[in-house]
């Protein structure tokens, strides 16, 4: 069963997933964009090499931090999730903000189970901060630092003040440059918008409400791997809901609705959804769901 395939972790796992991703990029992403792109061979080389960056670094904090157990699950989701919405990054800038999110967020679920907690909050503080210079909003994230440091760290009240001092670092940093070199770097925009006319079409309407749709039925699953959960790693689950909370209201308040921004969605549905396919039963549904998945970016090229 293709289920029980990509629940191994085997070379040839990892090789037939890799290939899967290629081939669905070219596809959709290239030669049949669903959102404007511009075609720029070097560009786009970028754009993977980081796609692929961020598939290795929402695979390491799921299974170092058992979130999942050590299989292709995930990162099947991860890919499944951004080639089926054929999603175009032709913002760069877009892109560079969510790969540090996702590091962020890994440094958070690390300091659920260490003592050493202190770095891993002003790490990840610094990534939300230099995320934001690419993406505004990506500053919401420094709420969820607050949030983790509530759960994991409140019993030093020093550590409430870790995410300030990140913030004044690289405030001072951007300042001194800028002075230095006479350039700007220093610029926010916090502007919102609510035109998503962009994704008034069958063909974006039809996959995302089944990936949303996915995503709400396997949060159910996932609420019940949190309440089983043992106590080192129930944070690391927590911090996994808020992530994706955070990301929802990231993607609402964007100041241009482009669909690139749906990007800060894929690694906590990955998460979530592949605790659901991991759970015993239900098989047969599963495997039409995995099907369903794999081949829908396909299909979405035919009919293009």
């Amino acid at each position: 069963m293709l289920t029980s395939f990509f629940k191994n972790s085997k070379p040839i796992n990892f090789i037939m997933l890799l290939v899967y991703m290629l081939l669905s990029y070219i596809l959709i992403v290239i030669f049949a964009p669903i959102f404007p792109i511009e075609l720029d061979i070097g560009r786009q080389v970028i754009v993977l090499l980081c796609l692929l960056s961020t598939v290795f670094v929402v695979h390491q904090m799921a299974v170092k931090n058992h979130l999942t157990r050590v299989n292709m699950l995930a990162l099947l989701f991860f890919t499944g999730f951004v080639s089926t919405l054929g999603l175009s990054f032709d913002d760069v800038s877009l892109l560079f903000a969510n790969v540090l999110c996702v590091v962020g967020v890994f440094r958070l679920v690390e300091t659920n189970d260490t003592p050493k907690v202190k770095g891993k909050f002003f790490d990840a503080a610094l990534t939300f901060v230099v995320a934001s210079l690419f993406f505004s909003w990506c500053s919401l994230f420094l709420i969820l630092v607050f949030v983790v440091i509530a759960i994991n760290g409140r019993r030093d009240k020093k550590n409430f003040f870790i995410p300030f001092v990140a913030i004044g670092a690289v405030v001072i940093l951007l300042i001194s440059i800028e002075n230095l070199f006479a350039i700007r770097l220093l610029s926010v925009n916090y502007s919102s918008s609510g035109d998503f006319s962009i994704y008034n079409s069958a063909r974006i309407i039809i996959p995302l409400s089944f990936l949303l749709t996915l995503l709400i039925w396997c949060l159910f699953t996932y609420l019940s791997v949190l309440k089983r959960a043992s106590a080192n790693i129930k944070g690391g689950h927590i911090t996994i809901l808020a992530y994706l909370f955070f990301a929802i209201a990231l993607v609402l308040l964007s100041p241009v609705k482009k669909g690139s921004e749906l990007l800060f969605l894929a690694a906590p549905f990955s998460i979530i959804t592949a605790n659901y396919f991991q759970q015993e039963g239900d098989a047969l549904f599963k495997e039409i769901l995995l099907w369903i998945i794999i081949l829908l970016p396909f299909s979405l090229f035919l009919y293009s």
